[in-house]
């Protein structure tokens, strides 16, 4: 929906700078008024919606040329719009190129600080920051809000027995078994070594109880392959 909507504003932006383009003429460039579409395009759309508005922008530019009253005959050469248009088709991608590539670097390194990088899952940091602004939430909506918290008992011995590795793929397991609850939270973290927490905004007590029932239930069907039973602790708070 997002890239949706930039793509059609793009599309719209980039129709009125070249309704400009051809009111002003060719003695006027307007090529920066261009470049707005196009890098907004490539940093909010991505690669793909960029380089849809890189060729549209390209479009646009050649009407405004073909339609000019003031251009020479010479100036209207099918080889000479070709090649301009090429031109200015190569500066219009390689903008969208360039800002495309830029949004997802710092998405990429905001999302690395973020999340941690054993499960995927938010990190405590995140956590907290989620916490706090959906406990303020509740609060000016007079809502309930619930928490569940999940610890993975003598992690480790368990780590000691078979070693660090298989700890960590264990670790993973369990988070994959609290991550399927991400879409009736605001948040699912690890927030310690062995601990997992669940943010439930709006849950009062009796759906904070179906959660974790489910929970359990989902997590009572790993198996450990662990030389002693695997026991987990669920506790809830609302």
């Amino acid at each position: 929906r997002s890239r949706w909507f930039t793509l059609m504003f793009c599309v719209m932006l980039t129709a009125a700078v070249g309704y400009v383009d051809l009111r002003v003429g060719s003695d006027v460039s307007v090529l920066f008024l261009y470049l707005i579409p196009v890098a907004y395009a490539g940093w909010a759309g991505g690669l793909l919606v960029g380089q849809v508005v890189a060729m549209l922008a390209g479009g646009a530019w050649v009407a405004a040329q073909v339609y000019d009253p003031t251009l020479s005959d010479a100036e209207r050469a099918p080889w000479v719009l070709f090649w301009n248009t090429l031109m200015r088709f190569s500066v219009f991608s390689v903008v969208a190129l360039l800002t495309a590539q830029l949004a997802a670097s710092l998405m990429g390194v905001k999302r690395s600080a973020e999340m941690d990088p054993l499960t995927g899952l938010d990190n405590r940091r995140t956590f907290v920051d989620r916490l706090a602004s959906a406990a303020s939430q509740a609060g000016r909506r007079n809502e309930p809000i619930s928490i569940v918290l999940v610890d993975i008992d003598r992690l480790r011995d368990i780590n000691a027995a078979l070693g660090q590795q298989r700890g960590d793929v264990l670790l993973a397991t369990v988070a994959r078994g609290v991550w399927q609850f991400h879409p009736r939270s605001a948040g699912v973290a690890r927030i310690g070594s062995d601990e997992f927490a669940v943010l439930l905004p709006g849950a009062d007590r009796r759906a904070c109880e179906v959660v974790v029932n489910e929970l359990t239930a989902s997590l009572a069907t790993i198996d450990p392959t662990t030389p002693r039973a695997l026991t987990v602790s669920v506790v809830a708070a609302t």
